[in-house]
């Protein structure tokens, strides 16, 4: 008997009726899907963008979006990391409590002063961020006085602070030099104190426990009655202390300049040496010898320039859903600020 093959009868091997029935559900299960997307997404007229904004659209301007690919929706950064200017150099100076007690606040900026100087006229302006102005940037959704210590652990404290800055003020910041109140006080006690002159008596009755005050005229402080007459608040505001802060740093100025403590490397090496473990900069070695000659070039420049940031220019008062207060810029952006002191040797004589 001849056995016949199953090759030899031309038969195509088929998959079972049951699979082919499956499959064919399956099929008709993606077109179904398929066909529903598409007509909720054409009778759909309205597209969500990234920002959370709406946009209506028609149906004829849907369906060719259906079938074009186009790049994702994006918003300018309203807060644009300004370019670095060379004919201007902007050193931002941080005062905090100290790194020791971060749980009591130590590592928020007490004192933010952006000196900004003109490097062709050698004009220089000082310019006082108050430490409760709001922020969203960088990471950092607060006052900005928490930019250093949100930096800080993730150990770059000092460039998230100036990156910050950059941005809100519009000024890029080239360097930035950070101090605690112990370097504070060994500064002015090691150039045997400073002076300044009161228009009127300063009185600070409760924030030490006692009382503090300074009579109208000249006053010599050593660096304890410094640190208490730039940090005392309860008796006047925020805005003038900032303005006590800006006396004081160009007091200091003046008597280091008068004691040409710039012109004695010895010095200067010996009180860094001091100054260890207080201070902290991002100017490197090769770059201490430009900071003092720009420091030294002040000396023969025009009186500087101090400003405020404040209520009575660019800022208005708050608070948050919370209850805590803030400071929000008018217009609830930075353009004016940003135009201010990108024009601020304008008016400078």
């Amino acid at each position: 008997m001849e056995v016949i093959k199953p090759e030899s009868l031309n038969i195509e091997n088929k998959p079972p009726k049951k699979r082919r029935i499956f499959s064919f559900i399956i099929g008709i299960f993606f077109i179904l899907l398929l066909y529903v997307g598409l007509l909720s997404g054409l009778l759909s007229r309205t597209v969500y963008i990234d920002n959370g904004s709406q946009q209506q659209v028609s149906f004829w301007g849907r369906l060719l979006n259906v079938f074009s690919i186009t790049a994702p929706i994006t918003t300018p950064d309203p807060n644009p990391m300004p370019e670095k200017d060379p004919l201007r150099e902007n050193i931002l100076i941080l005062g905090i409590r100290g790194e020791n007690n971060p749980e009591e606040g130590g590592l928020l900026t007490d004192t933010m002063l952006l000196v900004s100087v003109d490097k062709k006229s050698q004009k220089t302006a000082i310019i006082s961020i108050p430490r409760d102005l709001y922020v969203d940037t960088s990471g950092v959704k607060g006052k900005i006085n928490s930019a250093y210590e949100t930096g800080y652990y993730k150990n770059k404290g000092l460039s998230l602070a100036k990156e910050i800055v950059s941005r809100v003020t519009g000024a890029y910041v080239d360097h930035a030099v950070l101090f605690n109140f112990a370097a504070f006080q060994e500064v002015v006690d090691t150039v045997g104190g400073i002076d300044i002159t009161l228009d009127k008596p300063f009185v600070e009755p409760t924030q030490w426990g006692y009382e503090f005050s300074l009579p109208a005229g000249k006053n010599h402080l050593n660096g304890e009655q410094a640190l208490y007459y730039v940090r005392s608040r309860y008796s006047t505001s925020d805005f003038d202390r900032a303005r006590r802060q800006q006396e004081v740093v160009f007091a200091i100025k003046d008597k280091i300049l008068s004691l040409n403590f710039l012109s004695n490397p010895s010095k200067i090496i010996a009180l860094l040496g001091q100054l260890k473990g207080n201070v902290k900069t991002d100017y490197q070695v090769w770059e201490i010898n430009d900071a003092v000659n720009l420091a030294k070039s002040l000396n023969a420049a025009s009186m500087p320039k101090k400003y405020v940031i404040d209520t009575s220019n660019f800022l208005y008062e708050t608070h948050t859903p919370q209850g805590e207060y803030i400071l929000l810029p008018n217009g609830d952006n930075y353009d004016n600020i940003r135009q201010f002191i990108a024009h601020i040797f304008d008016s400078v004589q």
